[in-house]
């Protein structure tokens, strides 16, 4: 399948970042005879010129970059079929970054009505203009009670969508590093409610978005990683943390450019893309 059907069929799917900042390059060797010059991060396109390309953007939408055909990879917020997104990747690889676009790019296209967002995160620098916007319902330290009564709150939302007795925006649970909020610590009764939050938030338009380092997979509860409906990759220099705990036997390809390009399977092909420049 060539890239821009895929792309074209992604959006009918889908129905169309304090410690240091995972937007800063780590001191890794990346293979620079790997990586595709055409893609490198000055030439990205800006979130507005992405969305320029394509106006009118379809509401619900929000953008996570730009396909190898140079088409912008859209997600629609009403369509549940990706499931809950999890975001992998080694230190200083994107993940923040991603993150950042995500909500960045869904309070560019949609009012606070139609599309807001919860984040919970310690990487105040890289989302300090974020939890500024309108779209922005609440922001809480992993490390603070206030986020596991977030997951509580959004899991009520979540039951009474599902029973009729609530309608309301779409809703992007954003967590910056999982294995700080969901480790060891974790409240029993928080960890089923956010394991039925993930698997069932996208079918009421409640999506969990998360980041995980690939070093921290080991701290995090396999049921939880299980719940996830769809993986995103940026570099990962070791892909034995994947196979072995993740569950992921085909790894991605180890020539991303650290920190501006992700890969993720779909119809059993990895598909690259590249994060647009935000501008705020």
């Amino acid at each position: 399948m060539d890239i821009q059907t895929f792309s074209k069929q992604m959006v009918a799917v889908l129905n169309t970042t304090i410690p240091k900042p995972d937007d800063q390059y780590d001191s890794e060797i990346v293979d620079s005879s790997a990586i595709d010059l055409h893609y490198l991060p000055h030439q990205a396109p800006t979130v507005n010129s992405l969305l320029d390309s394509i106006y009118p953007v379809p509401p619900y939408s929000t953008v996570f970059g730009t396909c190898e055909d140079g088409l912008p990879f859209l997600m629609d917020l009403r369509d549940p079929a990706p499931g809950s997104i999890l975001i992998l990747g080694d230190p200083g690889s994107g993940k923040s970054r991603l993150l950042r676009t995500i909500l960045s790019s869904a309070s560019l296209i949609n009012s606070p009505e139609k599309v807001n967002y919860c984040l919970i995160t310690s990487n105040d620098r890289t989302f300090y203009s974020i939890t500024g916007k309108p779209h922005c319902m609440a922001a809480a330290s992993p490390y603070h009670r206030s986020a596991s009564e977030l997951i509580m709150d959004l899991s009520a939302i979540t039951e009474q969508r599902r029973n009729g007795r609530r309608r309301g925006p779409a809703m992007i649970l954003a967590i910056d590093d999982l294995a700080k909020f969901a480790g060891e610590r974790l409240d029993y009764d928080v960890f089923i409610h956010f394991k039925w939050l993930l698997e069932e938030g996208p079918k009421s338009h409640i999506w969990p978005i998360i980041t995980l380092d690939v070093q921290q997979l080991n701290k995090v509860d396999k049921r939880l990683l299980s719940a996830f409906g769809s993986l995103f990759f940026s570099n990962v220099q070791s892909p034995r943390h994947l196979e072995e705990i993740a569950g992921v036997y085909s790894p991605p390809s180890r020539s991303l450019f650290p920190g501006y390009q992700f890969e993720f399977m779909y119809a059993g092909d990895w598909i690259k893309f590249t994060l647009p420049a935000v501008v705020e």
